[in-house]
């Protein structure tokens, strides 16, 4: 954890502790230590992907 940005345990820990369905962090070293702790991930595209598959917005629209 020492390694990761404020950010990053910031999300991390909270998400640990309250046995979070998922936790949403984009950075690599940030996922790969949710990861090893057994948290599932999800990124903001993943968000945005997610959202259009519940046709809650339009994906191109979104990125563009």
């Amino acid at each position: 954890m020492d390694r990761l940005d404020r950010g990053e345990q910031d999300a991390i820990l909270p998400a640990e502790s309250l046995k979070a369905e998922r936790v949403i962090i984009d950075d690599l070293e940030g996922r790969r230590e949710a990861a090893k702790r057994g948290l599932p991930v999800i990124g903001t595209l993943g968000i945005l992907a997610e959202a259009a598959r519940r046709n809650l917005l339009d994906l191109p629209q979104a990125l563009g």
